[in-house]
């Protein structure tokens, strides 16, 4: 099946008609039409419904709407990473970041690298932390940038990466005023993470037991995103343990409140992480950078193969 039909479908999906589909596709309504009969010719099967106005997806079609969409967002990515793999200079950085790190940190890291002559260019990907290292191993990013617990290793082999401490910071409960009136009443309405995923295990590890039993947990919201229980928080959803740094603006304006003097928190560190297999001027250069203009909060540097 041809790629172009699959986002004609998905565009009729969203669209809701063929005209407003067609528009979206930027083709006149005859070409489209002619473009979704030589799909239904090539599949010997009917998707369109032309017996309703406007005419739209046949019903059994709209159950699938979630893997078209998801085919061909993903069909779409492809071909963005195929132009770039194709056209990507050696000299140029891909670097691969936590989600809640892209938000804050990444953009001040990349400018640092950016200033190195000899690299041509960086490119800034997010993603959960486990992807962001599956990516730098399988070689689809150079660097990584990732929060880890103190002392917790990266990588099942640590001879097999470098791992150099950048920064240190909290990880703080945070809350509007009035949910952080609730605890004051025995109830913490929790934004949580699903157990999978980074900051969930830390929580379990290192928060969860620490918590006074006498609170009442009420789970109000789960998300893998910590940008996503930031936006939940400041909406007065609950309370969300969030990266220092992500919360400081708002905390400092009075939208969400540190409650680390109530409830607990833990510590975090900022590495930074690329595999020792592979090695490059330009890589090497930019690893060079990363390391030697850390931010570490007592000033000194911290380079380990853990």
């Amino acid at each position: 099946m041809r790629v172009d039909w699959l986002e004609d479908i998905v565009a009729v999906l969203e669209a809701g008609s063929l005209t407003d589909a067609a528009r979206r596709r930027n083709v006149s309504q005859p070409a489209f039409s002619r473009r979704l009969r030589a799909a239904e010719d090539a599949l010997g099967t009917q998707l369109i419904d032309r017996s309703t106005k406007p005419a739209r997806l046949r019903p059994g079609l709209e159950a699938l709407a979630p893997r078209l969409r998801s085919a061909a967002s993903e069909i779409r990515q492809l071909r963005v990473d195929l132009r770039l793999a194709a056209t990507d200079d050696a000299d140029s950085i891909v670097i691969t970041a936590q989600h809640s790190l892209a938000t804050t940190r990444a953009a001040a890291i990349i400018a640092r690298i950016d200033d190195v002559p000899s690299i041509q260019g960086v490119r800034l990907r997010s993603a959960n932390r486990d992807n962001c290292i599956a990516m730098l191993m399988v070689g689809e990013a150079d660097i990584a940038i990732v929060h880890r617990t103190p002392t917790e290793p990266i990588w099942h082999r640590p001879s097999e990466v470098e791992v150099a401490g950048l920064a240190a910071e909290r990880l703080i409960p945070v809350a509007t005023e009035r949910e952080a009136a609730r605890i004051l009443s025995g109830t913490l309405r929790l934004v949580g993470y699903p157990g999978d995923v980074f900051l969930g295990q830390v929580f379990a590890e290192r928060i969860a037991p620490r918590l006074p039993e006498a609170l009442r947990l009420v789970p109000r919201a789960e998300t893998a995103l910590a940008p996503a229980a930031h936006s939940l928080a400041r909406e007065g959803s609950g309370v969300a343990w969030l990266p220092e740094t992500m919360a400081r603006t708002d905390i400092a304006a009075g939208h969400l409140h540190d409650l680390s003097g109530q409830l607990p928190s833990t510590l975090l560190e900022l590495v930074g992480v690329r595999t020792l297999r592979r090695h490059a001027p330009a890589l090497d250069q930019a690893w060079t950078s990363l390391v030697s203009l850390e931010e570490r909060s007592d000033g000194a540097a911290s380079v380990s193969r853990v």
